[in-house]
């Protein structure tokens, strides 16, 4: 049996349908993944900036540490004269510049006294360790810088003043060290282009706001990603109190619009941001599996829908086969059986069924009338035709429920259901005012006629016993016919 164009236009429409759910589902899988990858791109500038963080504070205590050793020696040894002073400061190899200085900033004793002071010293208490960091654009380094009070019983002499190079903490690609007055102390790159030595809060005042309000966190602005922490320094070591400066560690990432965005959120950005070289492989790859399945899938409901066809309906006029007509007819009065025990029965029958209950069942058996004398003289070629016809006929009457099983060569039984009798003669009517139509529009060689006998189905009854007594009032119709066979 052949499937009809109609099937095949429906397969159409579901394929595309369907293609356009899988890229839908690609896409969206895609923009989860990719938001996946720059999620993680994130959290490893997160994490960067937490090691370096995390280093720092091992190094502040080693620092702080090694500077108070050298401040009570010194303070020793100046207090006592001693000329060592100048023999421990110039063997120093930790340090660029270390010395001790009047109030006023002259050298008293250095390893460099060429080296050029960058900070003012104005801490004069006891016990307190100032420690900042400074940034020296003509050597473009980044120095951290300790000083401490020198005291002579109540004399401030001078400071014990050390600077220790730090570039070696930035090293790393976009970090940078931020002052709390918004100040970047080193050199500043974003996207290999020359930022320098400049204030945040006069280049980005916007993403300044964001960073001087809170400890860490990252945001976008100005289509750059910022990420940042304060550093924390020790307040309190070995007796003596620290203080700093607060300072920021900045990563400060410009957006590239291919290839790295902050986040894809709707098909639109995939499209603009998306490495569509690398996507529509995956996308290419996918579509022709599921192509392919579903090819397969149609290629096995077309074979299913043909095995249905030969073994449920007669291959001739298209409706049901005795075998399944019979099935179908004893689920309905199965139906109308249970709905017609109790009105809460018809009412669970209509939630089961989604359907209209079944009130009435009127089986109207169909013989064709003349077959066989239109077989012998003109052959079963129009015998065929004149079955067809009628069937065709009746099916233009028949509603929702309603169908028709071929139980014979020209025997057909039509269910009617929630007809009263009185409507079911009517349809006769119709349906033979629609014979002498097709009879008189001139394309036939032979008349179209049918006899009909309706009975009403009762609960307890078999269909047989239902057949049995149709057949009987057919007949009665039969014989009061006086049919004339017309040929042209």
């Amino acid at each position: 049996m052949k499937i009809s164009k109609n099937n095949y236009f429906i397969y159409i429409i579901i394929i595309v349908l369907f293609s356009l759910l899988y890229a839908l589902v690609f896409i969206t899988n895609r923009i989860q993944y990719i938001n996946s990858d720059l999620e993680l791109q994130r959290n490893e500038i997160s994490h960067s900036i937490n090691n370096v963080v995390n280093l720092n504070q091992i190094m502040d205590i080693r620092q702080i540490k090694y500077f108070i050793n050298h401040i009570k020696l010194l303070e020793i040894l100046y207090k006592n004269n001693s000329k060592l002073i100048n023999n421990i400061l110039k063997n120093n190899i930790i340090y660029d510049f270390i010395g001790i200085v009047s109030p006023n900033g002259e050298y008293k004793y250095a390893n460099n006294f060429d080296f050029k002071q960058l900070a003012n010293f104005d801490n004069k208490n006891r016990n307190t360790i100032s420690s900042n960091i400074i940034y020296d654009e003509s050597s473009n380094k980044s120095y951290k810088v300790f000083s401490y009070p020198l005291f002579v019983g109540d004399k401030l002499e001078g400071y014990i003043i050390a600077y220790l190079d730090i570039n070696f903490l930035l090293n790393m690609d976009n970090l940078y060290l931020a002052s709390e007055d918004s100040h970047i102390l080193s050199n500043a790159y974003v996207n290999d282009i020359y930022i320098g030595h400049k204030n945040l809060s006069f280049i980005y005042p916007e993403a300044w706001k964001n960073i001087d309000k809170g400890k860490e966190g990252q945001f976008i602005c100005d289509s750059i990603i910022f990420t940042f922490k304060e550093i924390s320094f020790l307040k309190n070591i070995n007796n003596f109190k620290i203080n700093s400066s607060k300072l920021y560690l900045v990563s400060i990432i410009k957006m590239n619009p291919k290839d790295n965005p902050y986040h894809i959120h709707d098909i639109k950005s995939f499209i603009k941001y998306a490495d569509f070289k690398k996507q529509i492989l995956y996308w290419i790859i996918g579509y022709i599996w599921i192509l392919f399945a579903s090819i397969l899938f149609f290629i096995i409901i077309v074979n299913k829908i043909k095995a249905d066809n030969l073994s449920n309906f007669d291959p001739m006029t298209g409706v049901y086969n005795r075998r399944k007509g019979f099935l179908l007819l004893n689920k309905v009065i199965e139906k109308y059986s249970f709905s017609s025990k109790s009105l809460f029965n018809n009412v669970i029958s209509k939630i089961l069924y989604f359907k209209t209950s079944i009130n009435s069942i009127h089986i109207c058996l169909v013989d064709v009338d003349n077959l066989k004398q239109v077989n012998d003289k003109l052959g079963h070629k129009y015998g065929d035709e004149l079955i067809i016809n009628v069937v065709d006929i009746i099916n233009k009457h028949l509603k929702y429920l309603e169908f028709i099983i071929r139980i014979g060569g020209d025997e057909f039984l039509v269910v009617f259901i929630n007809r009263k009798i009185i409507d079911i003669e009517e349809i006769w009517k119709d349906i033979s005012k629609d014979f002498e139509e097709k009879n008189n529009s001139g394309t036939l060689r032979y008349n179209i006629r049918a006899s009909k006998g309706v009975f009403e189905y009762r609960l307890g009854m078999d269909i047989e016993s239902c057949i049995v007594e149709a057949d009987k009032l057919m007949y009665q119709e039969k014989r009061a016919h006086k049919i004339n066979l017309f040929f042209n």
